[in-house]
């Protein structure tokens, strides 16, 4: 029951997150909080595993989930925290503003006229219905590494000549663009696994003879797990294959973002496999929660 609980709340989030995000013009306090909470629940997930291994080693239930919830909250809260603030540290001035002038291309990217050196971004008009947000949602990611130079886009001149921007602004917006698909992927990740996991443990109730022997339940939850990474990633993967995206955005954020990238490539190809599952969860299991902040931490 926990395992499905968990998994609930994980993609809920994951979904609630997206429409956030990929909203016309997200608002950064909501993105705050919602930042707060991926590091909260992705530490409830390691959490959970870890209370599994513990019990297995036969410590008292209570003494291990108090020291698994200790363990795990505190370290997913400062990896993650580490890892945004890591990347916002080593940002350019160049990149703070091209975030922010990301943050304008929303209606370009909706009407197929974001060009990236003369090449359309994506085609946006062909894009499955579960694809459109993701690429609303990190748009400010993808063309990180990018100059404003490189784009062609109706209002990007305006933006440009909007300068000097305050430099808050501009830490503000690239924060936002870093800290999108770092939880995005990583919420989507502890969802799937736990998934994964409780689909294995059902399948030893059902059939405790043929999972007898201990070898079988963890290959069993490695080949679902694997199946799952799989098919994520490459459902959508044409998505991804398309004009100026693979050509020129991908290959810059690989060498301006190093440890952005891996986050962005996977939140683009897998979220929109999951954005159908995601949205009924939060919607009909979750009652459309909205993630408010937590009073303890304002």
């Amino acid at each position: 029951m926990l395992l499905a609980a968990y998994a609930v709340l994980e993609l809920s989030f994951n979904h609630h997150l997206m429409e956030v995000s990929s909203a016309a013009a997200p608002e950064l306090g909501a993105l705050k909080d919602l930042e707060v909470w991926a590091r909260l629940i992705s530490g409830l997930g390691l959490s959970l595993w870890l209370t599994r291994a513990l019990l297995r080693r036969g410590m008292m239930p209570a003494l291990a989930l108090l020291l698994s919830l200790l363990v795990g909250v505190t370290l997913m809260w400062h990896l993650q925290h580490w890892l945004v603030e890591r990347i916002v540290s080593q940002a350019s001035a160049q990149d703070k503003q091209m975030s922010l002038y990301a943050q304008q291309l929303a209606p370009a990217l909706l009407g197929g006229q974001l060009l990236v050196r003369g090449k359309p971004l994506v085609q946006f008009e062909r894009l499955p219905a579960n694809s459109r947000p993701a690429w609303r949602a990190l748009l400010p990611a993808i063309t990180l590494g990018l100059t404003p130079a490189d784009i062609q886009a109706k209002g990007l001149e305006a933006a440009m000549n909007a300068q000097p921007w305050p430099d808050q602004l501009l830490t503000d917006a690239y924060r936002r663009a870093v800290m999108v698909p770092i939880a995005l992927g990583v919420s989507l990740l502890f969802g799937m696994a736990n998934l994964c996991l409780l689909a294995s443990l059902v399948a030893q109730r059902c059939w405790p003879g043929k999972l007898a022997a201990p070898w079988r339940p963890p290959l069993l939850f490695l080949l679902l797990w694997v199946s799952a990474l799989t098919w994520s990633f490459m459902s959508y993967a044409e998505d991804t294959s398309a004009t100026a995206y693979p050509e020129l955005a991908r290959p810059s954020l690989r060498a301006s973002q190093p440890l952005l990238a891996p986050f962005v490539e996977w939140t683009l190809r897998a979220q929109p496999t999951w954005q159908s599952s995601t949205g009924w969860m939060h919607d009909h299991l979750l009652g459309g929660y909205a993630f408010h902040s937590l009073p303890w931490l304002d």
